[in-house]
Order: structure tokens, then sequence, then C-alpha cells
């Protein structure tokens, strides 16, 4: 009895731990600014725990530009809705920083049960200086693996 509860108290956690982690894979990354573009070729991935947030993923950085990306992932688990159980949400919070510039923006992105999980992601930051304003826009593919 003993050893089966000391099999039990080591196992469960191994199997809860399997089934909370999540990787997000991140690739063709492409930063267009006003009249320049820059493109990274390397991918990298993100891993995830379910519920838990990943914090200060650098997308791209430059002398004067810097992207990072907090990353978080969610499974929906209801009974009222077959469409939406088994489904996974994942919210980004990006940071934008130019020089004394800074930006903030915040996206959910919900994939539904039996759909792809992946995406690709276009987002655009307006920074304001007065009368000037400067356009920034990301883009990237990225997928979910569990």
């Amino acid at each position: 009895m003993k050893k089966l509860l000391v099999f039990i108290c080591f196992c469960f956690p191994v199997f809860v731990i399997a089934q909370n982690q999540a990787r997000v894979i991140i690739s063709k990354i492409n930063v267009e600014g006003d009249g320049w573009s820059s493109a990274v070729t390397d991918s990298f991935y993100v891993d995830l725990n379910k519920g838990e947030r990943e914090n200060n993923n650098v997308l791209f950085t430059d002398p004067s530009l810097t992207i990072k990306a907090d990353f978080r992932i969610v499974a929906y688990n209801t009974k009222r809705s077959s469409v939406k159980a088994g489904s996974i949400k994942l919210k980004a919070v990006y940071f934008l920083n130019s020089g004394e510039k800074r930006d903030k923006r915040t996206t959910e992105y919900i994939m539904y049960n039996g759909q792809e999980r992946g995406m690709q992601v276009k987002e655009t930051f307006i920074l304001t200086d007065g009368l000037k304003s400067y356009r920034y826009t990301l883009s990237y593919v990225a997928r979910i693996v569990t």
C-alpha cells in the first residue's frame, strides 16, 4: 500500500505537468517602418504552462526599436458548447519601445477544436511625436504545439 501511494504521488505531478505544457513556435518575423523593412529568418519557441504567462520574449531588436511579447495560453473546458470545448486561447501582450516612445498592445487569438493551431499575425503600432507619426508593422507566423 505504501509503495502504491508513493507511486501515485510521484506519477500524478508528472502527468499534470505533461498535460499542461504547450509550445508556441514563432517564425518568419518581419518588421516594417516608414520606408524600411527588416526580416528575422530564425525561428524560436516559447514553452508555456497553461494559465501562466511567459514574459519578455524579444521578437525584434534594433538600436532604435525593440518589440517584446508576453504569451499566455488557456484551454477552454465547457459543457455548454461542443465547439468551444477543447479550444485554446492565446493571449499576446506586445511591448514596443522606440527611444522614449512606448506602446502596448493586447491581442487574443482563439483556435477552436478541430481547427489548425496556427496563425499569421499582423499588428500595427503608431507612435506620435507632436505632428509627426511613426508607423511600425509587426508580422509573424505562430504555431501552437500541445
